[in-house]
C-alpha cells in the first residue's frame, strides 16, 4: 500500500510540475513582446557601450549623463530615420489622392480578362480570374482599413520604442552591476572562469556579427536605391532603406520588401496608363528585387555572416531555417547570435569533444 501511495504521489507531483511548466510557458508566450524589447535593448547596449565608456572615461561625464547622452545619440538617429518616412508617406498619399480608382480597377479587370483568354487558349481552366475578384481588391474602403491598421501598429510601435529605451538605459548604466550579480549569485564558483571567458568571446563575436550585418545592409541599400532610381520611383531612398531593414528578417523580410517596392512603384505611376506603364514598371522592379535578393541571400549574406561569426555558410543557412520552422520570425532573427553563443559555451566546457571541435575549430 505504501509503495502504491508513493507511486501515486510521484505521478501527482509530475503532473503538477508539468502543469506549472505549461502555465509558465503560456505566460512567457503571452509576454513575448517583452523578450523582443529586451533583445533589442541588449543589441543597443552592445553598440552603445563603447560610446558610453568613451564619454565616461575620456570626457569625464558622470555615469548617468554618459548613458543619457548615448541614448540621445540613438534618439537622434531614430528621429532622422522616422523623418525619412514623411516624404514616402506624403508622396503615396498624393499619388492616391490623384488616382482614379475606377479607372485603375477597370485596367486590372481588363488585364485579368486578357490573361484568362490566353490561358483558355492554352487549355488551362482559370475561372477564378473571370470573377474579377482581384480587380475588386483595389477599393477606397480597403485602403481606409489599411490606414487604420497602420495607425494601430504605430501605437504598438511607440510603446515598444519607449520600453526598449527604458531597458537600454539601465543595461548601459548598471552593466557591471548586473554582471557582478550574475557572477556572484548565479554562476557556480568552479565554472565562473569559463563562463566569464565565454562572455568575453561572445561579446567580441557578436560585435563582429553586427558590424558585418551593417556592411551587408549598406550594400543592399545602395543596390536597391540605384535600382529604384533607374525606374524613376518616388521616395526611392526611403523605400530602399526600409527594404534593407526588412532584409534583417531572413526569407520573410525580403518578400515584404519586394511587395513594398512593387506597390510603391505601382503608386508612382498610378496616374498613367495602368496596363502599359504602371503594371510593367511594378513587375520590372519586382523582378529586379528578386535578382538582388537572390545574390544577397546566396553570396553576400552567407560570406559576411560566416566570416563574422566563424561558421560555415551552410551551417548558418541550416540554423536560420531550423529556427524559423521551430519559433517563427523572431527565431530567424536571433538564430545566428544565439547559435554563436551556444558554440562558444560548448567549446569552453567541452573542449575535448570531437563533434564540438569540428563545429568550433575556427572560434
Amino acid at each position: 500500500m505504501n509503495r502504491s501511495a508513493e507511486i501515486a504521489n510521484g505521478i501527482l507531483k509530475a503532473v503538477a510540475a508539468l502543469l506549472v511548466i505549461g502555465i509558465f510557458v503560456v505566460l512567457l508566450y503571452q509576454i513575448k513582446a517583452v523578450f523582443v524589447y529586451l533583445l533589442i535593448a541588449l543589441i543597443l547596449t552592445l553598440v552603445g557601450a563603447p560610446i558610453k565608456d568613451f564619454l565616461y572615461s575620456r570626457w569625464g561625464f558622470s555615469k548617468n549623463w554618459s548613458v543619457t547622452t548615448t541614448l540621445l545619440v540613438f534618439g537622434v538617429f531614430f528621429l532622422i530615420f522616422i523623418g525619412m518616412f514623411i516624404p514616402l508617406i506624403s508622396t503615396q498619399i498624393e499619388n492616391l489622392s490623384n488616382a482614379d480608382f475606377e479607372k485603375v480597377q477597370t485596367g486590372i479587370q481588363q488585364y485579368q480578362l486578357t490573361v484568362y483568354e490566353a490561358l483558355i487558349k492554352w487549355g488551362v481552366h482559370a475561372d477564378f480570374l473571370k470573377s474579377n475578384q482581384i480587380g475588386n481588391i483595389l477599393t477606397e474602403e480597403r485602403f481606409a482599413a489599411l490606414i487604420n491598421g497602420l495607425l494601430s501598429l504605430l501605437g504598438h510601435f511607440s510603446i515598444g520604442i519607449a520600453a526598449t529605451f527604458f531597458i537600454t538605459f539601465f543595461l548601459l548604466r548598471d552593466k557591471e552591476v548586473f554582471l557582478y550579480q550574475i557572477k556572484k549569485y548565479f554562476i557556480p564558483e568552479e565554472h565562473r572562469e569559463k563562463i566569464m571567458s565565454s562572455f568575453t568571446i561572445i561579446e567580441a563575436l557578436l560585435s563582429r556579427y553586427f558590424f558585418g550585418l551593417s556592411i551587408q545592409l549598406l550594400i543592399f541599400f545602395v543596390v536597391c536605391y540605384v535600382t529604384l532610381l533607374l525606374f524613376g520611383v518616388k521616395a526611392a531612398i526611403v523605400i530602399a532603406l526600409i527594404s534593407a531593414l526588412l532584409n534583417i528578417v531572413p526569407y520573410i523580410g525580403p518578400l515584404i520588401a519586394n511587395l513594398l517596392a512593387s506597390v510603391c512603384t505601382l503608386l508612382t505611376f498610378i496616374d498613367q496608363d495602368f496596363l502599359s506603364v504602371a503594371l510593367p514598371n511594378a513587375l520590372y522592379v519586382c523582378l529586379a528585387y528578386i535578382i538582388i535578393q537572390f545574390l544577397d541571400n546566396n553570396f553576400l549574406q552567407p560570406y559576411i555572416f560566416a566570416n563574422s561569426v566563424k561558421s560555415h555558410p551552410l551551417e548558418i543557412f541550416l540554423v536560420i531555417l531550423s529556427s524559423g520552422l521551430l519559433t517563427g520570425i523572431l527565431g530567424m532573427v536571433v538564430a545566428v547570435p544565439l547559435y554563436t553563443s551556444v558554440k562558444v559555451i560548448l567549446k569552453e566546457f567541452f573542449p575535448e569533444n570531437k563533434i564540438i571541435q569540428v563545429f568550433t575549430k575556427n572560434i
